[in-house]
């Protein structure tokens, strides 16, 4: 047998292996969000894998029955959504010189606000904002046909790049599935015999989270979308499944996406009126705004611990912070993993402090009914928990 390696040989090739992976992961940064999507969407789907290797067939088999179900409920769900959203899209009619003579309007009846004994000089302020929305209205009045030429180029090569990363997405994500097993054997198999049962304990833990926040804000997306959708049909806001289409997607952004999500359709409302309701379009703008306050007074309070349960406990500032930071680090990729890599990192940090001081984990106590009489939700655990209001206001 050959010669172990000493300590200090040991930290220098740690040190090497680290810096050497940060080196490798700088270049090929761009390939890893659509890796990222690859993993998540195989995670997603590997409940369903499990559920028919049940049914007697080989994981390899029911992997590829699972995408066979995804691309046919794509398929068919897009056969259906995207007349529906092309219908709505080419039904937006909006003034832009109308939006334009009654900004001018507003700007000219206020160039000067008082309260009492202060008096605030806006006027300077609204030449700017005017000579903004000139350039604006003639830099869009004034494109060439050469320049529209490079638009419609320009989308249609950036729809050939996603289609080809949406491919190469599914191609990875199908065999992370299919080795799904395999791959949690060669990481538990990566540990000392010492701390595997304490890595299997950190990756339930971990795996609790991510399985809550992924598999129920999906389905909180889909339930605010509906929601969303239905009370702006209701009150006759038009484009209302686009609406909620953005509201649901949206959803997935802590905190600032439901605002986002509300903007255009106060913009709507206030700009087009409502179909049915006879009010005028600034009351009708607020009951909009009010309605959307109302989604997410349910949402936060009511819908969200029930679907995504208590996970993920983050202070909302501690949302906040994190999905911003994580969108200057990553995008929306960055923003939309927050909260489960700031739980994570909760996990792995309590670990880690409990190994430095050398205490022992305090035994989970079991499961009580509260006060009221009902018993927890079902998949809630006692050390790790959420707070979904920090995911959306």
């Amino acid at each position: 047998m050959s010669k172990p390696w000493s300590d200090t040989t040991k930290r220098w090739v740690v040190l090497a292996v680290i810096v050497a992976g940060a080196v490798l992961l700088f270049r090929v940064r761009s390939l890893l969000p659509p890796v990222i999507l690859a993993f998540l969407l195989a995670y997603l789907l590997n409940p369903l894998v499990e559920a028919l290797m049940r049914l007697r067939l080989s994981r390899t088999k029911a992997t590829v029955l699972t995408y066979l179900i995804l691309l046919i409920v794509a398929v068919v769900g897009a056969s259906i959504l995207v007349p529906m959203v092309v219908q709505q899209v080419s039904s937006i009619n909006v003034d832009l010189l109308a939006i334009y003579e009654s900004a001018l309007e507003f700007m000219s009846d206020h160039q000067t606000i008082t309260f009492r004994e202060y008096t605030v000089e806006l006027s300077d302020v609204f030449d700017r904002l005017e000579d903004s929305l000139i350039q604006l209205v003639t830099g869009f009045a004034s494109r060439s046909a050469k320049e529209l030429v490079d638009i419609a180029f320009g989308v249609a090569a950036g729809f050939a790049s996603t289609l080809v990363w949406l491919i190469f997405i599914l191609i990875v994500s199908f065999w992370v599935a299919r080795d799904a097993d395999l791959i949690s054997r060669v990481l538990e198999g990566l540990m000392p015999i010492d701390y595997q049962d304490e890595f299997v304990n950190l990756r339930a833990k971990v795996g609790t989270i991510w399985d809550s926040f992924f598999r129920g804000l999906l389905l909180l997306s889909l339930t605010v979308g509906v929601i969303t959708t239905v009370s702006m049909w209701l009150a006759g806001v038009k484009n209302a499944l686009l609406l909620g289409m953005l509201a649901g997607v949206l959803e997935v952004v802590p905190t600032i996406g439901p605002i986002i999500a509300c903007i255009p359709a106060v913009a709507v409302a206030f700009f087009q009126g409502s179909t049915h309701l006879p009010i005028p379009n600034g009351w009708f703008a607020l009951l909009v705004l009010g309605l959307y306050v109302l989604i997410q007074q349910v949402e936060n309070n009511f819908l969200a611990p029930r679907i995504i349960g208590s996970s993920v406990k983050i202070h909302p500032l501690v949302a906040l912070v994190g999905a911003i930071a994580g969108y200057s680090v990553a995008g929306i990729l960055g923003a939309f993993l927050a909260a489960p890599l700031i739980g994570s990192s909760r996990i792995l940090g309590e670990y880690i402090y409990r190994k430095l001081v050398q205490v022992e984990p305090a035994p989970e106590e079991p499961e009580t009914p509260d006060a009221s009489g009902e018993g927890r939700e079902p998949g809630a655990q006692s050390d790790v928990t959420t707070e979904h209001d920090g995911q959306s206001s």
